[in-house]
């Protein structure tokens, strides 16, 4: 082999109001490796140097202990993944890894090892499993105990498995190593033929293309990572490292490619709550053969294509729904409530080619069932029966696409090709008691659609915060002897109108009651509810709200100069992580991942407090405001035509909280703990005070 570069290669990733602006440093060094010697079989299939025992222990040598992590107590010393790709697309994988126990508590981490896969599209096989004692000693696993079991499942019933292999006798200072093939791909597309060879169905739908998305950083330390891929040389295919920096090489001879990337020495990142998928902010390789987005999208139109066929039952059912329409939106918007109120969202498998292949409309329509993909295809086979122009489209919620055309989509929507051609994208899926067409969840979102010419990559609109509001209204009185009666009303626009239309929609009205009951306890945990109502959160063309009577006895202090006490709605009720997941889950000054909020928002709080006659405010007024790129707020309390009025307003500016946002998010919640803990100190005006002293 000839021509090795090695390279370093650094990107960076910058998020700001939604759009990306990526920085690609490219740094090639020319340097020569030796290759060990590997043994070849057949077209494209490359077989990794066997790891030696001895050579096994000289890693563990060089590997760092329990005092190098001491928060951590397991580390990765080495993982390597061997790929060598077939002229027709089919993959084989090596993976070998060794894994060090730093204390006790890390030996349940090392004491079972899990291998999911999918049996319909892809073969594995535990080749050997091996511990390496502290003192030397080298004891064999019996593989042979594996055990291969149904992957536990809810929501998507797909017959998918996985080997279990449990690991005995482990103390601190050992190290688990073992070797596992993989041939095929995770994920079905394409219905295979019925006479199919042994390998037929391994090889992926886009037949003798190959992608991957391969993330470096872990949620435990890992010493060493690499990746390499050996690939025909006339199998030429795009790469790039995002979200951080790696080294690595490139060697080919007449026939094969030869590529590796490897990081070293990277902390921990482990998950965190509400944080986006791990691809958008760990260190990633992608890396696909297919020439672009087009021939992509052309590929899963025809792929699709016959699944859009409506039958008499489903036309009839079409006609009987648009014919309470008169524009196309109209129809086209009814259309798409039925399927999204009507088809349950359960995977059932179709058996070969369940996966990106949607279920014809036909076996959707009579199992009034399916994931995402069977959702979408129900709505565009329905629109085509009365009509319209609707294609199938791939996109990733809750994480970027980039641009490299590899299959980066966990979600499949629907796009309306209008008469002007251009499209407006429907989500079936997400719109069960949303008032839009399109989840204001889902903005700034990637997608693919599937059309016959051919399409690029695209990205959904930024929502802002005005586009989603709560907004809450107190009208409260404090008696003289200091009980309070208060009557209160939450509304939503927007996605936060979903949130709250969905807390009681999915819920009996006990369960409900009970989780609103819940949210209003942060004004006081004495609080008895009264009453409570709520709109029809059937009718989606008047925003939802809901209205609450309480009361707290004792609420406020009374004594002979006066009374004090807080104000009611400064504890807002609005604690519920899908709701405001930046007040759950705060102090944010220690978390180390980017924080999904999934939709920007704004908050608007009115409170007036009727106090009893005779008494005037003492400390007052007060206020705290701020205006960030991330947050802005004003609170403010004071004394109006002798009431006493709290006004809170806030808004939080994006979907995605980068670690540049987190001081001004403690910020805002350290305001809002201001405003809760600040007491109102009310005395005795004038002739009133002297009459309360005599008494």
């Amino acid at each position: 082999m000839v021509n090795l570069e090695t390279m370093m290669i650094n990107k960076s990733e910058k998020w700001k109001t939604g759009k990306k602006n990526l920085v690609l440093t490219l740094f090639l060094v020319i340097q020569l490796i030796v290759i060990p010697s590997a043994k070849v079989e057949g077209e494209g299939f490359f077989e990794p140097p066997a790891l030696s025992d001895s050579e096994v222990f000289e890693i563990l040598k060089k590997s760092k202990g329990k005092e190098a992590y001491p928060e951590q107590h397991v580390v990765v010393v080495t993982s390597r993944t061997y790929v060598s790709v077939e002229e027709s697309g089919l993959s084989h994988n090596t993976e070998r890894r060794v894994l060090k126990v730093l204390d006790s508590d890390g030996i349940p981490d090392a004491s079972v090892l899990r291998f999911d896969y999918d049996p319909a599209t892809q073969f594995i096989s535990l080749k050997w499993v091996k511990i390496y004692k502290a003192d030397g000693k080298v004891i064999e696993v019996d593989k042979t105990k594996i055990k291969d079991l149904p992957q536990p499942l809810s929501g998507i019933y797909w017959p998918m498995r996985m080997k279990l292999l449990g690991v005995t006798g482990l103390q601190p200072g050992d190290a688990v190593a073992y070797e596992v093939y993989k041939k095929g791909f995770q994920i079905a597309y394409l219905m295979q033929s019925e006479n199919e060879n042994e390998d037929e169905k391994y090889i992926p739908p886009m037949k003798g293309h190959y992608y991957d998305v391969f993330l470096f950083e872990e949620t435990v330390p890992v010493e060493e990572k690499r990746y390499e891929i050996h690939i025909p040389h006339n199998k030429p295919f795009h790469w790039e490292i995002y979200n951080g920096e790696v080294a690595g090489g490139h060697k080919f001879d007449e026939k094969i490619d030869y590529y590796f990337w490897y990081k070293k020495d990277m902390p921990a990142i482990p998950d965190e709550k509400r944080q986006p998928d791990r691809s958008d902010f760990v260190t990633k390789l992608v890396l696909a053969t297919v020439k672009d987005w087009k021939e992509k999208s052309v590929w899963f139109f025809k792929t699709n294509e016959p699944m859009f066929i409506p039958d008499e039952e489903i036309k009839k059912k079409v006609g009987e729904i648009v014919s309470q329409g008169k524009t196309d939106r109209e129809k086209v918007k009814l259309l798409l409530r039925w399927v999204a109120h009507n088809i349950r969202y359960a995977g059932i498998t179709m058996g070969k080619g369940e996966g990106y292949t949607l279920h014809s409309g036909k076996m959707t329509f009579e199992d009034r069932c399916g994931v995402c993909k069977d959702i979408a295809g129900m709505l565009i086979t329905m629109m085509r029966a009365a009509g319209y122009k609707a294609y199938p489209a791939m996109t990733m919620a809750g994480a970027r696409v980039e641009n490299i055309p590899a299959d980066q989509f966990n979600h499949c929507v629907v796009a309306w090709e209008k008469g002007d051609g251009k499209y407006e994208m429907l989500d079936p899926t997400w719109m069960p008691f949303d008032m839009d067409t399109w989840s204001r969840a889902e903005g700034e979102q990637d997608y693919l659609i599937g059309s016959e010419k051919g399409e690029d990559l695209m990205r959904t609109q930024s929502y802002k915060f005005e586009d989603n509001i709560f907004e809450i209204w107190g009208s409260a009185t404090i008696s003289k002897e200091g009980n309070l009666e208060e009557k209160i009303k939450i509304e939503g626009t927007g996605y936060a109108d979903t949130r709250m239309r969905r807390a009681l929609a999915y819920k009996s009205f006990s369960e409900g009651r009970a989780f609103y009951q819940k949210l209003l306890s942060a004004i006081s945990p004495v609080l008895k509810l009264k009453d409570f109502k709520n709109s029809d959160y059937h009718d989606l063309k008047k925003n939802f709200y809901i209205t609450a009577n309480y009361s707290v006895k004792g609420f406020a202090a009374i004594g002979g100069k006066g009374m004090r006490f807080k104000i009611p709605l400064s504890n807002p009720p609005l604690k519920e992580e899908r709701w405001s997941p930046y007040l759950v889950l705060a102090p944010w000054k220690e978390r180390k991942n980017p924080a999904m909020f999934w939709f920007p928002q704004m908050v608007k709080i009115n409170e007036v407090v009727k106090i009893p006659s005779g008494f005037v405010a003492k400390n007052l007024p007060w206020e705290k405001s701020f205006s960030g790129d991330f947050v802005e707020y004003n609170l403010k309390i004071e004394e109006v035509l002798k009431r006493i009025t709290y006004s809170g307003m806030w808004k939080i500016k994006g979907r995605v909280a980068l670690k540049k946002d987190f001081e001004e998010l403690d910020d805002l919640v350290s305001a809002i703990d201001e405003a809760r803990g600040m007491e109102v100190l009310m005395e005795i005006a004038g002739k009133n005070k002297k009459e309360q002293s005599k008494k």
